[in-house]
């Protein structure tokens, strides 16, 4: 996938603004349920500027080619682009896609109890598997009906999300291994989309890391298996002026 511009890439991040409260945009977003962040697209990510290491990757809603597309860049090259219109290569281009056996795939075939935290000590934003497995399931089912309710209420520009957030901490700690060292590059991230109650906003869309592998040269104990819960869908989280593709 060829590298776009600064504004082309902005461009399709309005039309997906422009369209996100729309029975159009409804249609895009409950279309797809999961992406993956690869080996190589974390080595990106995870870049520091001057020796200072990001906090979060911003993950900004486009339309592309007649579909969804979905843009990650960290937040220090984010603030970077407020001067820039050229190409960059520190932004992934990433299309999301559906699959209709999603919960089966990525939640483990093992009893909660013998899931084990990550690292230690644990980690808050580790979630039970069982959690993940009801609410990638609530995404695959009841998307549509998240969205009609929102509308139905009037509330679809302040929850229908542009941008979502995921701390670069987090999905470092996926590709980590039990030395604390990076994985094998075979290690990919799939980000499953879910619905989870918000304490402050209530029911909204939200990803959900599982650190499943995309080949099977490196293979993954069931216990090993981690998902995490860290994403912040904006809106309803605040969109402050540090997203510069807006």
């Amino acid at each position: 996938m060829s590298a776009l511009t600064i504004h082309q890439i902005k461009t399709n991040i309005a039309v997906w603004n422009r369209i996100r409260c729309t029975d159009l945009g409804k249609s895009f977003l409950t279309s797809v349920n999961y992406f993956s962040i690869t080996y190589h697209d974390y080595t990106i990510l995870k870049e520091t500027r001057n020796g200072i290491p990001p906090k979060n990757i911003h993950c900004y809603f486009a339309i592309h080619n007649g579909g969804l597309q979905f843009y990650l860049i960290n937040d220090i090259n984010d603030a970077l682009l407020a001067s820039f219109d050229g190409a960059t290569e520190e932004i992934i281009q990433i299309e999301p896609k559906f699959d209709e056996n999603s919960t089966e795939i990525c939640i483990p075939r093992i009893p909660v109890s013998k899931t084990k935290p990550i690292n230690e000590p644990p980690f808050t934003d580790q979630i039970d598997p069982a959690d993940a497995h009801l609410r990638i399931l609530a995404w695959n089912y009841w998307a549509s009906n998240w969205y009609t309710s929102l509308k139905k209420q009037e509330k679809l520009d302040h929850n229908v999300l542009r941008v979502m957030t995921i701390p670069m901490e987090d999905l470092t700690r996926l590709f980590k291994n039990d030395n604390d060292s990076d994985c094998y590059p075979e290690r990919s991230i799939n980000v499953m989309f879910g619905l989870k109650i918000f304490q402050d906003f209530g029911l909204n869309m939200e990803f959900i890391l599982d650190n499943r592998l995309n080949t099977d040269k490196v293979p993954l104990e069931s216990g090993d298996q981690v998902f995490m819960d860290v994403s912040r869908p904006r809106p309803p989280f605040t969109i402050s002026e540090d997203f510069n593709l807006l």
